[in-house]
């Protein structure tokens, strides 16, 4: 049996532009930086918000309901959203991602994976 149907709620862009899920957006400019908006975006922790201010972005994920995914250069990946923001469960989760590379990112409608 095959669960890929589950895991499809996933926009990203590998240049400059937005990508959008069920309430909100992340977008990458030309310049490696990210911003973003909407649901689940305001209340990052300090690890997330030095992962972003640092730059160096190639990709951007955003889905599911308020999920959102953000790759660097280096094949590194931040998180943030619904039920990531804040939550000292997922620290572990933001660091492993943040030393790693990353070959996949997906989302269902109301949580996560990635493959390194």
């Amino acid at each position: 049996m095959s669960f890929d149907s589950i895991w499809n709620y996933v926009n990203s862009a590998t240049t400059a532009s937005s990508v959008t899920n069920a309430v909100g957006y992340i977008t990458l400019g030309n310049d490696g930086q990210i911003k973003f908006g909407g649901s689940y975006t305001s209340d990052l922790n300090s690890i997330q918000q030095n992962a972003i201010n640092s730059g160096g972005f190639s990709k951007i994920f955003a889905g599911g309901y308020g999920m959102y995914a953000a790759q660097k250069e280096n094949g590194s990946l931040v998180i943030f959203g619904y039920t990531t923001n804040n939550s000292s469960d997922e620290l572990p989760v933001i660091n492993k991602l943040l030393n790693s590379v990353v070959t996949d990112v997906r989302f269902n409608y109301g949580a996560g994976a990635a493959q390194s």
